[in-house]
């Protein structure tokens, strides 16, 4: 578990720092989709200004 923990940080910090040295979208409505295969996948949108207007949990994919 500890492994796992590590290389979970280390691939959100790889993340991070890409959307961090991104250059700014200016004002863009967002749809974002945060992958995940046992936990589901977390959509968000905002508006123009960073205004949360729905978050979803999705299963796209079928059970196991």
């Amino acid at each position: 578990k500890e492994k796992a923990d590590e290389a979970a940080i280390a691939v959100f910090v790889q993340n991070l720092r890409q959307l961090l040295l991104a250059p700014p979208l200016g004002q863009q409505r967002i749809l974002a989709i945060d992958p995940g295969y046992r936990s589901g996948c977390k959509v968000v949108c905002l508006d123009e200004q960073g205004t949360l207007l729905h978050n979803e949990t999705i299963y796209p994919h079928p059970p196991q």
